[in-house]
């Protein structure tokens, strides 16, 4: 056989290779057009269309292997133009040099993603629209560059092998390309390492000064850290062997052999096969390990393909290890909860895993939230020792009895408090009373008021779901039937978005004795994104969701109103819907008098006594 004829074997091996990259890939790639808030991110514009050409490569070793297996050699030439009646000729090296082109532009991302946040968030989707199109233009030219450059030349053998039909500059350049993609990629990954280990490294001396929470022990944080630096160290390396190395090598004998085809051809074909191979697997190969690191990708397919079991394994915050460890040795003699408990849930940031139980959800709740009727649900964030203020909010504007919305229960007020697994007993009796009251055992304090946040999207998601959730403060008075009355005027559910009153151009606090502060690690710019103020805010169904999508792909900031609604919502294409008139009105700089009528005005908040919420409502509540 010819030398340079490819065998049956080698098409074989061609077409279970083709047939492993489209189905992997087109997985993956189907997944991520489902996935809403994935495509608005720069990175996975970047890794969809490295599946997207990647299928295409899988499609066109199937053809290639289809027409070296037919193929029987004979005994003459062939015009040029012969070859290029069959797709793979040309698409083949053209994929092969595109997604060598994507690859360092996606690990860049990925660097980027790590050292400088801030930079990484957002992209439109009119910027990924005009990048996807960049992508394939360049593609489309460089296809019709191969064509151009290939069809000129003496007559081939049938079997059209590409280092007889390119001359030796589109060689060289195909070469070239991919081995130095694919080293630029192995250069970025390890420098990912050394960021990542750097930042890991950070928040451990930050923890042991108390100036960072971890929900998870430093250790646990170590080693899955370690994980993910071995799954990119070993990818680097086998990139480096697999693919550099080879290509490299082609790359030389074309460049100091030219004038000796029968050396290139006898010593580089067998090489090539090879590197053809890897340079076909090998992006399918960074693919599988984004979607492996990624919990998006990850879980969504697990949710398809595995069938998930709970585990009985009881994994506690950082804050309270020391005290749980204790409390494995000793009896406790707190009075338990008859309400149900929900075990083992999680909320995923970048940085930190928040895990947690619900130590009470009381089943009158989850009655309500299955009723259907439900279209409001308010969480009422308050801290445990509050006993006087939610007895006041029980009184005023989330009367049972006197509020029409809570009594047809189309709305819902609970109040969410930390530190469940320790209740006293004038808590305990309580929420045994009322069975208005959801606790976690998470540590209740201002410095974890974000995780109260995440905690709240999550109950609306997970537990009670409703066309609109309202987070609300404690020190807080909200007009719910108010709100309803607006719904489809004023509130609409049907988009992602936050009613709310909006703050722009706030600058982030570099003082590590603010409560406010944030490090320029968590970020870097010298404006906040438009952002809701915290004390209350309507979110859509859509907002939650959107939301706690995109909360795993940024480190924890502990700014809660500026992270969540701002932050977050602008990189999940959330809207922020600024209503001045009727929210956030605070109590310290109005005098209402007997004669005011409060118009479309829905909260008011910083009221400190149960007489200024009492009074506040009384003028809330009026109709005029």
């Amino acid at each position: 056989m010819d030398e340079g004829v490819l065998s049956q074997r080698d098409a074989i091996y061609d077409g279970i290779l083709g047939i492993l990259m489209l189905s992997t890939n087109l997985t993956i790639f189907v997944f991520i057009q489902i996935h809403r808030t994935l495509r608005k991110e720069k990175e996975y514009i970047l890794l969809g269309m490295l599946v997207f050409f990647n299928s295409i490569l899988g499609a066109l070793l199937m053809y290639q292997a289809y027409y070296q297996f037919s193929f029987e050699p004979i005994a003459q030439v062939l015009p040029r133009s012969y070859c290029f009646r069959h797709p793979h000729i040309i698409f083949i090296p053209a994929t092969a040099v595109i997604i060598s082109l994507i690859l360092p532009f996606m690990a860049l991302d990925r660097l980027i993603a790590v050292i400088r946040p801030i930079y990484y968030y957002t992209l439109d989707r009119h910027c990924a629209c005009k990048l996807a199109a960049v992508i394939v233009v360049l593609y489309v030219g460089i296809a019709v560059f191969l064509n151009i450059s290939g069809r000129h030349g003496p007559p081939v053998t049938p079997h059209c092998h590409p280092l007889e039909i390119y001359n030796h500059n589109t060689i060289l350049f195909q070469f070239a390309t991919v081995s130095l993609g694919h080293l630029a990629s192995v250069i970025i990954y390890l420098l990912v390492i050394v960021a990542l280990r750097k930042q890991i490294c950070a928040m451990t001396v930050k923890s042991e000064h108390r100036d960072l929470i971890l929900s998870t022990s430093p250790h646990t944080l170590d080693r899955r850290n370690r994980s993910v630096e071995r799954t990119f160290g070993i990818f680097a390396a086998a990139t480096f062997l697999l693919m550099v190395l080879p290509t490299g090598m082609l790359t030389v004998f074309e460049f100091f052999m030219d004038d000796r085809k029968d050396i290139v051809r006898i010593h580089a074909l067998s090489l090539y096969r090879v590197a053809l191979k890897f340079c076909a697997m090998n992006p399918t190969l960074n693919v599988v390990v984004y979607a492996l690191k990624h919990k998006q990708i990850y879980n969504g397919l697990r949710q398809v393909f595995i069938k998930k079991h709970s585990s009985g394994k009881l994994i506690v915050t950082h804050s309270q290890h020391a005290s749980a460890k204790r409390a494995m040795f000793k009896k406790s003699n707190e009075v338990k909860s008859v309400a149900t408990s929900i075990d083992n849930d999680s909320v995923s940031f970048k940085d930190v895993t928040l895990k947690f139980n619900f130590c009470r959800f009381p089943d009158e709740i989850s009655k309500v939230c299955a009723g259907g009727n439900l279209t409001l649900l308010v969480v009422v964030q308050s801290a445990p020792s509050s006993f006087k203020i939610r007895d006041v909010i029980r009184s005023t504007w989330a009367d049972n009895n006197n509020v029409a919305s809570l009594k047809s229960e189309s709305a819902k007020v609970v109040f969410l408090i930390g530190n469940g697994d320790t209740p006293t007993k004038e808590l305990q009796k309580e929420m045994d009373t009322h069975q208005d009251i959801i606790s976690v055992d998470t540590e209740d304090s201002y410095k974890n008021l974000i995780f109260k946040t995440a905690l709240t999207l999550h109950i609306s998601q997970t537990r009670c779901q409703t066309s609109f959730l309202l987070k609300v403060d404690e020190d807080v008075v909200f007009n719910i039937d108010r709100f309803m009355d607006g719904i489809d005027s004023a509130f609409h559910s049907d988009s992602a978005a936050i009613y709310c009153k909006t703050w722009q151009g706030a600058r982030p606090s570099r003082d590590v004795n603010n409560a406010w502060y944030v490090s320029e690690r968590q970020f870097r710019g010298f404006l906040f994104p438009e952002y809701c103020a915290g004390p209350s805010y309507v979110l859509t169904s859509s907002a939650v969701t959107a939301l706690l999508n995109s909360l795993p792909n940024f480190d924890l900031i502990t700014v809660e109103d500026v992270f969540v609604t701002g932050i977050v919502a602008q990189s999940a294409d959330v809207k922020r819907i600024g209503m001045e008139s009727r929210f956030n009105s605070d109590y310290s700089s109005q005098n209402y008098t007997a004669s005011d009528c409060p118009g479309e005005l829905l909260s008011v908040h910083n009221l400190k006594t149960e007489k200024q919420i009492r009074d506040t409502w009384s003028f809330l509540s009026r109709k005029c």
